[in-house]
């Protein structure tokens, strides 16, 4: 995790410990990541990760990403994917 900042600090100039919300959901996302495949239940801390928790954990990676492409120069910034979900639910009646 230190390594992966200052890597990040070093590509970038910038550090995830610089954004406090952003390091958080970090060091959280990877003690989730790490329970699950070492005792087969993501947890942060004791408390296992709920539906509602692991939405907020799947968001925040998301914000962190968008974080870090905003750091790099213009030229390096990959396309971003928009998407349109549509759900459509079908029923035989008879």
């Amino acid at each position: 995790m230190e390594q992966y900042d200052a890597l990040l600090k070093l590509l970038t100039g910038h550090s995830l410990k610089d954004e406090p919300l952003l390091w958080e959901a970090f060091k959280n996302l990877k003690d989730a990541r790490n329970a699950f495949v070492h005792e087969g239940i993501a947890k942060i801390g004791q408390t296992p990760v709920s539906t509602e928790s692991a939405n907020k954990l799947i968001a925040s990676a998301s914000d962190i990403i968008a974080k870090i492409r905003e750091w790099l120069p213009n030229e390096l910034h990959w396309p971003e994917f928009k998407y349109d979900l549509t759900v459509e639910i079908q029923k035989r009646l008879f």
